[in-house]
């Protein structure tokens, strides 16, 4: 259990309580301190056993997750790129790749015909600007298909 969820455990055990519900992962579990077995509140059928453990020990976390604990290990590999690319930067360059780069289907202006998607400038926050602005305007029809149910149209 995380650390928050040991402590609600420990304390209505020491308090003598036979239960206690506690909220895990998004899920309101009854934690039975008599046969000590935890149970999700709608469903009694799957038990899992519980045990007291020493408080000093590392905790695992919220459904297995890390902790703070190793940051700067996860903070590390997260940067290394697959293809070592980021090695060869200097350290506080950033690999920045224009977004507008990415759009290549040709699309539709308000009259009805076709604009092809720009290409990358010295500006980019402009062309940036522009894509958004297309999108936008393209955006308001998408959320009205959305809307439709199956054969509306």
């Amino acid at each position: 259990y995380d650390e928050r969820t040991s402590r609600e455990l420990e304390d209505a055990f020491s308090k003598g309580k036979k239960s206690t519900e506690m909220l895990i992962a998004g899920f309101l579990y009854v934690a039975d301190l008599e046969n000590m077995v935890q149970y999700r509140r709608n469903e009694h059928g799957r038990r899992r056993k519980i045990k007291r453990d020493i408080i000093d020990i590392p905790k695992k976390g919220v459904a297995g997750l890390r902790l703070d604990c190793d940051t700067n290990t996860v903070n590390l590999a997260r940067e290394s790129s697959a293809d070592g690319a980021d090695s060869t930067l200097t350290p506080g360059a950033a690999a920045v790749q224009p977004l507008a780069s990415i759009s290549v289907r040709p699309l539709p202006a308000l009259d009805g015909q076709l604009v092809s998607p720009s290409t990358p400038s010295p500006d980019a926050s402009n062309s940036l600007e522009n894509s958004f602005a297309q999108l936008q305007i393209n955006g308001d029809s998408m959320a009205e298909r959305s809307h439709r149910g199956e054969g509306e149209e």
